[in-house]
């Protein structure tokens, strides 16, 4: 009987070597650091386009509610000081002196963006003529704000700002007042208005003061229609992006205080300009009262209530390059943060005389 033997040789293991292992490791890390920047440019992309957006839907609102109510929306509808003579606007339609109830230009397009029953509610809160009205900022009017506390309208929002926290009732401190303040919503989209400052936007004895080349599109209880832009809808820059802040508690982009910031931007300087913006300054939810140390891409000094007639803010945005913008016509216009100032502010104001292209 022959037996077979069978001899067992040594067995070859195939596996990387630790400097094999180590160049695959980084070849994928160079790979990885190469598609990065690609793929967060791309979700950028994305972002800015859906900002455009809802730009674009804004536009198409206020263009809707022109052709029901014949004019566009007040820019804000705010109380007036005692000593303006309401007589020099009786044949004016597009003033209106009210009494105080804070609207500001988004809150008019709530129905006009399929939000009819946020509209339905903000107006409870908000018409002054209602038995129930209350001050936006009386305290003891927490429960009459309830109802639209944590509204939020997405359209309303830049994907890129991703800021700002919850929508509701805060508190902060500025006077026995003014302690306490609810909100509807909150935005990163402001209309322009007319001049250079708080002071050039609010006039102290008469509306049609301001100067026709700083007058924007909306003003403080001024509306316009679309023939009264003389230099053209095409040409006429409206509203634009802002910042909506870090802090729960800041203003910034909650339409209810009469402020640049919260109701209204301004052409005081270019997009995402690097110099500060010179705010309203309540505690730290502006920015810190006489202080520079603000948020990152957000520089702004608080400088008080005596000093109000400078105050301004310019548009603002997480956009690499600029800021989004709509233009009269409802179309989209992307504004490089290099855009030449004259031109810029040329954009802004409706009856200059000048028809500069962005």
């Amino acid at each position: 009987m022959r037996v077979s033997h069978v001899c067992l040789g040594e067995r070859k293991i195939n596996a990387f070597t630790l400097v094999e292992l180590l160049v695959v490791i980084a070849i994928i890390g160079m790979l990885i650091a190469l598609l990065l920047p690609a793929v967060q440019a791309a979700r950028e992309a994305a972002r800015r386009m859906q900002c455009s957006n809802h730009l674009h839907q804004i536009g198409i609102a206020l263009h809707n509610y022109h052709d029901v109510h014949k004019k566009l929306p007040y820019g804000c509808l705010v109380k007036w000081p005692s000593g303006v003579n309401k007589d020099q606007y009786a044949n004016e339609p597009t003033v209106y002196v009210s009494p105080d109830n804070n609207w500001a230009l988004l809150a008019y397009l709530l129905s006009f963006i399929e939000h009819t029953a946020m509209y339905d509610e903000v107006v409870k809160v908000f018409d002054y003529s209602a038995p129930t009205y209350k001050v936006c900022y009386d305290g003891a009017a927490r429960n009459h704000w309830r109802p639209i506390e944590n509204m939020l309208v997405s359209s309303y929002l830049c994907p890129s700002d991703g800021q700002g926290g919850t929508i509701g009732w805060i508190n902060y401190t500025g006077g026995p007042a003014r302690e306490n303040q609810g909100w509807s919503y909150k935005t990163n989209y402001q209309p322009f208005f007319s001049g250079l400052n708080y002071g050039d936007t609010h006039p102290k004895n008469d509306l049609l003061a301001v100067n026709s080349d700083k007058r924007a599109v909306f003003g403080r209880n001024r509306c316009e229609t679309l023939t009264r832009i003389l230099d053209g809808t095409s040409n006429t820059l409206i509203v634009s992006e802002f910042h909506r802040g870090l802090h729960d508690g800041s203003f910034f982009g909650r339409p209810t205080t009469q402020r640049p910031g919260s109701m209204w931007i301004n052409a005081t300087y270019g997009p995402n300009s690097n110099a500060p913006d010179e705010c309203f300054g309540i505690d730290t939810h502006v920015c810190p009262y006489n202080s520079t140390n603000w948020e990152k891409s957000l520089p702004c000094i608080g400088t008080g209530d005596s000093n109000r007639d400078n105050h301004f803010v310019t548009a603002r945005s997480h956009h690499a390059g600029g800021v989004n913008g709509l233009m009269g016509d409802a179309s989209g216009k992307f504004i490089s943060n290099t855009v030449d100032l004259d031109t810029f502010r040329s954009a802004v104001f409706m009856m200059d005389g000048s028809s500069k292209s962005l």
